[in-house]
């Protein structure tokens, strides 16, 4: 009897060990890819100050080279980006066309701010990416605009 009930407590062990370690599996993946490349995201916070011209914004498409495009405010970017373990991104450096704009300066610190960036994630509709610790800009969702190629 000793012994049914001790392998009935292992089973049970067991399969509760079996259930924790794919919950954790889940919640790693919780938020994934899918949702970076399913969203244009509008820049709204950029160093912890807000930004209010709505023209900033990013777009991922994911490939063999995954490429990410743009606007920084005023001119157009472009560039690549690795995605690597579990939303961890590094940005390639970045070309942006060269129009004369008023705010340049804003510009430039997004840019540089790209540069820095070492992991994301999706909270609430909005894209946090981050350097270590520091959220470096906030993007919120938005629907991907489809392309007219008619007019």
């Amino acid at each position: 009897m000793k012994n049914l009930n001790r392998c009935f407590i292992a089973i049970v062990l067991l399969m509760l060990l079996s259930n924790c370690s794919s919950t954790k599996k889940q919640t790693a993946f919780t938020g994934g890819s899918e949702l970076l490349y399913a969203n244009q995201w509008n820049l709204i916070e950029l160093n912890s100050t807000p930004v209010t011209s709505g023209k900033a914004r990013l777009l991922f498409f994911p490939g063999q080279v995954s490429r990410v495009s743009g606007n920084a405010g005023c001119n157009n970017l472009t560039g690549t980006f690795d995605l690597t373990g579990v939303n961890f991104i590094h940005f390639s450096p970045l070309v942006t066309t060269r129009m004369a704009c008023i705010e340049a300066t804003r510009e430039q610190e997004f840019t540089e701010a790209l540069g820095q960036v070492n992991n994301w994630s999706i909270v609430n509709n909005q894209l946090l990416l981050n350097n270590d610790k520091i959220l470096l800009a906030r993007l919120t969702a938005a629907p991907v605009k489809p392309i007219n190629l008619a007019q």
